[in-house]
């Protein structure tokens, strides 16, 4: 469903079956900004790339998540969590962010999610893990918050290991903060060796109606 650039896309229109499509995509153009993406996560669309009509949005099915509770993830991802690197949250987001686009083969991380996703951080409903090594940033990972749902958007590694420690460290803080559900979006074989799965569609609407409703708050306070 193409819409031009710079109108706000109305995701009243979308059924969750729509999903089921081949590749995900359901509609193309609007604006990734603050609302549209709060409006979007919570009905399970993200953002991916880019298409000369606008950004296009995604609803994957099966959809790949953790079940956070205490001990999620497995043996070789709480590992991570005790190497010898420092972890902060939201000291560096912009920075985290572009770290996550700085890749050889390119990014989907354009200016305008930069902005859009910024601004979420802005609002208190995007947030990032920071690594660090002898006060330097390593690696990272930002998302985006909504009541008990962390919906992990990139990490990046300048140095080994980092952005797998800075996944197993949040998740345990996740779990303490009361956080229910971590939505990878979409399967690979790393996300599915670290103890993610995949779940078919219907599950994770029921799965997200429940996260949105829990009561977790980012940091615990």
């Amino acid at each position: 469903m193409a819409r031009a650039r710079g109108s706000r896309p109305d995701f009243t229109f979308l059924d969750p079956l729509v999903a089921l499509s081949r590749d995900g995509r359901i509609a193309i153009g609007g604006r990734i900004d603050a609302d549209t993406l709060t409006t979007a996560y919570s009905r399970g669309i993200f953002p991916w790339e880019d298409s000369p009509a606008g950004p296009v949005w995604h609803a994957h099915a099966p959809r790949c998540v953790m079940r956070i509770h205490p001990g999620c993830g497995n043996r070789s991802l709480r590992r991570a969590a005790k190497l010898p690197f420092t972890f902060t949250t939201d000291k560096a987001f912009p920075e985290v962010m572009q770290g996550c686009a700085d890749r050889p083969e390119g990014s989907w991380i354009n200016d305008e999610k930069l902005a859009g996703y910024t601004e979420l951080h802005r609002r208190g409903l995007a947030h990032s893990v920071e690594a660090w090594l002898d006060n330097e940033l390593v690696g990272g990972l930002y998302g985006v918050t909504l009541g008990g749902l962390f919906a992990g958007e990139s990490m990046f590694s300048r140095v080994s290991q980092a952005s797998k420690a800075s996944l197993a460290w949040l998740l345990e803080r996740l779990t303490a903060w009361g956080y229910t559900l971590f939505d990878a979006q979409v399967a690979n074989h790393h996300t599915l060796s670290l103890g993610f799965e995949e779940i078919p569609w219907a599950e994770f609407q029921s799965e997200l109606k429940t996260a949105l409703a829990a009561p977790a708050r980012w940091g615990g306070g």
